[in-house]
């Protein structure tokens, strides 16, 4: 018999220091690039004094952070993970709001392996043709836009899909707001 003992799951964010309440997300595609722009604020509240709220982000090029409308930064931890800090001082309990911009790449879905937002192949009578799809389930919003990519973080969000011009169609599983 072989007894493991594992003290904490590290990999897993504590619900108990901050947790989203409200998203709001843009989203430009650059369709000709294969890349995206992004905007979104996250209204969070936290529950303590903090040095820095950590949340997911993967494969994202962050450009600019704010904190309550002040100019923070963040810190790139591992497993798609990055932590939000003021550049003096704590975060004090209560709701802030966290508002970051940044860039993507769009999945090129050669395999049906690709997760995020995915550029795939199909076939239209005989023609290839693209769609542009989400692949965000299980974890996997982390490679669209900042967030708190975990069951157990529930929240609203606003999202906003900027068309690239009038002859693309997008297509969601909510009503049009």
């Amino acid at each position: 018999m072989v007894l493991v003992t594992i003290a904490a799951l590290t990999y897993r964010l504590n619900p108990s220091k901050a947790v989203p309440r409200t998203y709001e997300i843009v989203i430009k595609p650059d369709l000709d690039n294969d890349v995206f722009h992004g905007q979104v604020i996250i209204y969070v509240v936290t529950k303590e004094s903090l040095n820095g709220i950590t949340l997911h982000s993967d494969e994202l090029n962050i450009t600019d952070v704010y904190i309550n409308q002040i100019k923070g930064r963040y810190v790139e931890e591992t497993e798609g993970r990055i932590t939000v800090k003021y550049n003096n001082g704590s975060i004090q309990p209560g709701e802030h709001t966290l508002l970051f911009k940044y860039s993507g790449n769009f999945q090129i879905d050669s395999s049906r392996q690709s997760r995020g937002l995915v550029k795939a192949l199909y076939d239209y009578n005989g023609t290839e043709k693209y769609v542009y799809v989400t692949d965000l389930e299980p974890n996997w919003a982390r490679k669209v836009f900042p967030c708190f990519d975990e069951p157990q973080f529930k929240a609203k969000y606003h999202i906003k899909l900027v068309s690239p011009n009038e002859t693309y169609v997008a297509i969601s599983n909510m009503p049009e707001i």
